[in-house]
């Protein structure tokens, strides 16, 4: 993904043209105003895409601090691998 700068009055007169355009070029487009960032375009799906990404990060991170509140964060490979069979047996069973 490229980033572009581009100035406020600039995106103010062709922002159809740029909202248009942002799927195809995947481009984002930093909006800036007397030379300081003010605000990102970007297409739906790459805002969705980045979204989802800081989720996905954040849902990792609650788990290892669950686990580790928890004492999970101290199993054995063998006890990870059990745990996986049996999971995996439950899903099967289903």
């Amino acid at each position: 993904m490229t980033t572009q700068i581009i100035g406020l009055d600039q995106a103010r007169q062709q922002l159809s043209g740029l909202v248009n355009s942002l799927e195809r070029s995947r481009l984002r487009y930093l909006v800036s105003s007397r030379g300081r960032p003010k605000a990102v375009l970007m297409s739906i799906s790459d805002y969705l895409m980045t979204i989802l990404r800081q989720k996905r990060a954040a849902i990792v991170v609650e788990l290892q601090l669950e686990s580790k509140s928890k004492g999970r964060d101290k199993i054995t490979s063998k006890e990870i691998s059990r745990e996986i069979r049996t999971a995996r047996r439950a899903h099967l069973a289903v």
